[in-house]
């Protein structure tokens, strides 16, 4: 449950102020939110009063896409821009698997969304960078219940795996590089923008003004 308070610094939170007037203008004072993961829930809570998102080393990638889903659920999209790039730079340095696409279907988001596209990216991106270490823990569970996530990860799979075959010369194996980690991407890939909102990269927001 989400209570609004009436302390002075919150009302002058352009966050909050956006988010939440469709609750003042309704009477309300109040949003019930249940199926909420409690950690994700304190990071958006954290962004509303303050702008900023400020995930821990301790915070896992699922944490993260949990947080994404929080902001989604509650429309903020600028909340889910900085929770996409987290998660990026949380897999520029760690690696992600099946069970971030698993984690993802669990959230309800089906293949075209694009969270899903980009764990999808990134998992496939990462199966073919170490084919044994990813593939090897790859269960039939998204298959078994049609998951059009699983579907689609095996068609990124091909599609990428296949001009990545590698060469031989003079009995020296070459792989070539198939295209560029989806987590060192620059700009607002993979983001989302509300009608007429501009990038939170090339428009800051001062939480508090």
């Amino acid at each position: 449950m989400i209570t609004i308070s009436t302390r002075p610094y919150s009302r002058r939170n352009r966050h909050f102020l956006q988010h939440f007037q469709i609750l003042k203008e309704g009477g309300e004072n109040r949003l019930v939110l249940r199926d909420i993961n409690n950690t994700a829930f304190q990071h958006v809570v954290h962004w509303l009063y303050t702008g900023r998102f400020s995930p821990t080393i301790y915070d896992s990638p699922s944490i993260i896409i949990k947080t994404y889903a929080v902001a989604d659920r509650l429309m903020m999209t600028r909340c889910k821009n900085m929770a996409m790039d987290s998660l990026r730079n949380k897999f520029s340095h760690s690696r992600a698997d099946i069970s971030h696409l698993v984690t993802t279907r669990d959230l309800g988001y089906s293949a075209s969304h694009i969270i899903a596209s980009y764990i999808i990216e990134q998992t496939t991106f990462e199966a073919i960078a170490n084919p044994s270490r990813h593939l090897e823990g790859f269960t039939e569970e998204l298959f078994l219940e049609g998951s059009d996530l699983a579907a689609e990860f095996v068609r990124k799979l091909v599609e990428k795996a296949r001009p990545s075959m590698p060469k031989y010369d003079s009995g020296v194996v070459i792989h070539n590089k198939i295209h560029n980690d989806p987590a060192l991407q620059l700009g607002c890939v993979y983001h989302e923008h509300a009608e007429g909102e501009k990038c939170y990269l090339l428009d800051p927001l001062d939480a508090t003004g």
